[in-house]
């Protein structure tokens, strides 16, 4: 199983310190040990003074933290949270997360740090954890289907990926063939992810599908989702060329059938969750990164799927209104977010440029 959290702790001699599930209401001995500090933190201080929505990122965040630190800190003192640490932190969270999550993040490590000046944690000492300040301004990493090495790295981005996605999926209906198992989805799966990409739609608009919005195009040889909702209750049709019809007509056929109802269900026979959708997908990244070098991590989720068809389609020569149209916005303001690429694909574009002029 693939952890949820990009700072999961990784050293074997530790147990898993989850906030969630050691809340403490007690004050900590006198000790300089991160952990029971940081679940009194959240039990005097979070718990009960904000919304669920926010207790529940604020503990995200700290947890995130935690799991760094002990990475690097297996005895768990505060007297390691050097100014370095706090840079390191940093610089991993830039390497994962939006502007807005990584300042959000050490809003919430700052006040913990703060707590613990308040309460005295160091005594008469200097509290050598440094300047806690967020980045004042960065560039959104791009949102890209990626291969990233031990160091986070990436080496190798979009299409790529996604064919590895697609033979990790078909691997599984070769290794379903002698599993008789109503629990097993092999097509349904891989039909999932050939519709994400192939119609850039949302993860909430692939939940809400019916079989009835399944449509033959008989000009095209392709298959159209009629009267597929969007945000803001705003209806469109969604068009699967050849290419991507196949997928879906397999899973029609072998696993579906033409029963009204849902036209992705669960196990159980019920409207797929987005949830468990996400959950197809890491699957898939664990299988892809099974035929890649030791340490190397493919991120995959729904969304990511909707930013490579965009970009795909501005290589074809789309225009903006036109990807625009196909993503279901009704303006072109947001589309250089889908359709940025990394520092490694610019510069590998501009050396081809380069290369091509001599």
């Amino acid at each position: 199983m693939r952890p949820k959290n990009k700072f999961m702790l990784e050293h074997p001699a530790l147990p898993r310190l989850d906030l969630q599930a050691t809340p403490s209401a007690q004050v900590p001995p006198a000790s300089l040990i991160l952990f029971p500090w940081a679940c009194f933190y959240i039990e005097s201080r979070v718990l009960g003074s904000a919304s669920q929505h926010t207790v529940y990122a604020k503990m995200q965040d700290l947890q995130k933290f935690i799991n760094y630190f002990y990475r690097y800190n297996p005895d768990g003192s505060l007297l390691n949270w050097s100014q370095s640490l706090t840079n390191g932190f940093k610089e991993a969270l830039i390497t994962h997360y939006e502007t807005a999550t990584v300042r959000r993040v050490f809003a919430t490590l700052s006040n913990f740090a703060g707590f613990l000046e308040k309460k005295r944690v160091f005594g008469e000492n200097e509290p050598p954890m440094g300047s806690i300040k967020p980045p004042k301004r960065l560039r959104a990493p791009a949102k890209t289907l990626t291969v990233r090495d031990e160091n986070g790295r990436i080496v190798e981005e979009g299409k790529p990926v996604f064919e590895r996605l697609i033979e990790a999926a078909e691997s599984f209906i070769g290794e379903s063939i002698n599993k008789a198992s109503a629990k097993q989805k092999p097509y349904r799966d891989l039909a999932i992810l050939a519709t994400l990409y192939y119609t850039a739609m949302r993860v909430s608009e692939l939940c809400s599908l019916n079989i009835t919005q399944v449509v033959e195009d008989a000009e095209t040889d392709g298959i159209e989702l009629v009267n597929v909702r969007g945000k803001g209750d705003v209806e469109k049709n969604a068009f699967l060329s050849a290419k991507g019809t196949a997928p879906l007509r397999q899973y029609i056929l072998k696993e579906r059938g033409n029963a009204a109802g849902p036209l992705f269900k669960s196990s159980r026979n019920r409207r797929l969750t987005r949830k468990a959708v996400w959950q197809i997908l890491q699957k898939f990244g664990g299988k892809a990164e099974e035929f890649l070098p030791l340490g190397h991590h493919i991120s995959i989720h729904p969304h990511l799927l909707r930013h490579e068809r965009a970009y795909s389609l501005q290589e074809a020569g789309f225009t903006s209104e036109e990807i625009a149209d196909e993503l279901g916005h009704s303006s072109t303001q947001y589309i250089g977010v889908y359709t940025r690429r990394s520092d490694l694909a610019r510069k590998k574009r501009l050396t081809s440029v380069d290369e091509y002029k001599t």
